[in-house]
């Protein structure tokens, strides 16, 4: 909030931002709040390639009047910008690939032995239920058979 409201302080609300960043990243870094390494490893690399991008926007702020010898400058500093957030960007969707990939196998052998049990109840109800009914029509017609050989004596 105390950001929002410092819109006229550009400078102030770039060394606030790079002040919460900063401490987000010692949290991070001393606590490793995750029982897991890598989301602890991918929480540092955010806060830090956060901390290079307010680090190249308070270069865009210094210099807020353009004349031709800063032009080359403003120009540089505003690519390496776009590359460290096209980096961040690429590195996160990276990570989140591996991330799905890596579930792909448990969830294609859960989706089989899933099919494979279904298919295997399926056939046991059909071989069953055709068992009992050869079975019962087998019954019957011993039944009528002795029936039969009774009426005959």
């Amino acid at each position: 909030m105390i950001i929002i409201e410092l819109y006229e302080w550009k400078g102030l609300q770039l060394i606030t931002n790079m002040v919460l960043s900063m401490t987000m990243l010692m949290y991070v870094a001393h606590v490793r709040p995750y029982s897991i390494s890598i989301k602890n490893n991918s929480e540092i690399y955010n806060e830090v390639s956060g901390f290079i991008v307010q680090y190249f926007l308070m270069w865009l702020a210094i210099f807020p009047s353009i004349d031709v010898s800063q032009v080359s400058i403003l120009t540089k500093i505003g690519w390496f910008y776009i590359a460290s957030v096209a980096s961040n960007l690429a590195v996160n969707f990276l990570y989140v690939g591996i991330q799905q990939a890596i579930k792909i196998p448990a969830l294609l052998k859960n989706t089989i032995s899933k099919y494979d049990i279904y298919k295997f109840e399926w056939w046991k109800k059909k071989f069953f239920n055709e068992k009992m009914s050869i079975n019962s029509k087998n019954a019957t017609r011993i039944e009528m058979a002795f029936q039969l050989e009774a009426t005959k004596m």
